[in-house]
């Protein structure tokens, strides 16, 4: 879980003489033109009419049916629906409903408590923002995958800021199973941009892979002791994303709808 807008500038220019010199063999070739065009315009017309007319049913057949699949099962599940009274303790969640005018994909988490050094720790993470996991086994026989094991929770990707004092670390954070793992950590002046990532003349960070082993060890316990980000909030992300994207598709098929009906 992004329109342009191409415009062209058509400049006339008359040239009288020339105009005027050509202009009765322009005036017959028109008319005949026109006419031919008039007749394909007509036939074109009713053939685009039957047409429209059946893909219009078909894709209403077609929507109706996704959408009853989907809202059959709809709702947050009660699994997700106890984390997140236990989250709520400690975290204020903000999400805007799917339809209303301020509807985003963007799920925002602000911690109650300050954190440290009385810093602001937010969270951030897009439900559509899936981790795709090339190293995991995908050649397991499907009866086995559907009979003996539940489908696993996808990983998601999520941004946690710290900021204090006018300056922000951003933490680029992967939630798997429960766990968090940290890819990322860049520091910037003022707040965190929501809207994008910061230009490539900013200083990334370093390859955190690639850090000395203890550094990354005493980062990432900084980042569960200190700001919060514990297996509850990174099973919250994971299980909440796949629950809003449920949302965020039947609300895309809705919109579909009323604008082909």
């Amino acid at each position: 879980m992004l329109l342009q807008a191409f415009r062209g500038n058509l400049i006339r220019r008359s040239l009288p003489a020339i105009a005027s010199s050509y202009a009765p063999t322009l005036t017959a070739t028109s008319s005949s033109r026109l006419i031919r065009l008039e007749n394909i315009k007509k036939t074109s017309l009713l053939s685009s009419q039957w047409f429209s007319s059946t893909a219009t049913d078909d894709l209403s057949a077609i929507i109706e049916r996704e959408l009853s699949e989907e809202e059959e099962n709809a709702g947050m599940p009660p699994t997700l629906n106890d984390l997140k009274s236990i989250i709520e303790i400690d975290w204020s969640i903000v999400d805007s409903p799917p339809g209303s005018t301020s509807s985003s994909a963007t799920v925002k988490m602000y911690r109650k408590a300050a954190g440290p050094s009385g810093a602001k720790v937010v969270v951030y993470f897009h439900c559509q923002d899936t981790l795709i996991d090339e190293t995991k086994d995908h050649n397991i026989m499907e009866d086995e995958a559907d009979d003996q094991e539940e489908e696993e929770p996808a990983a998601f990707r999520f941004r946690v800021t710290v900021e204090r004092a006018g300056r922000t670390m951003v933490f680029g954070c992967v939630s798997d199973e429960g766990e968090v793992t940290i890819e990322s950590l860049v520091i910037r002046d003022g707040e965190y941009k929501e809207d994008g990532d910061y230009p490539e003349v900013f200083y990334q960070g370093p390859e955190f892979s690639e850090l000395a082993e203890d550094l990354q060890e005493t980062l990432a316990i900084f980042l569960q002791d200190e700001c919060g980000i514990d297996g509850d909030v990174a099973s919250f992300v994971s299980m909440y994303s796949d629950y809003k994207e449920q949302t965020e598709y039947i609300n895309w098929l809705k919109s579909i709808k009323s604008l082909t009906s």
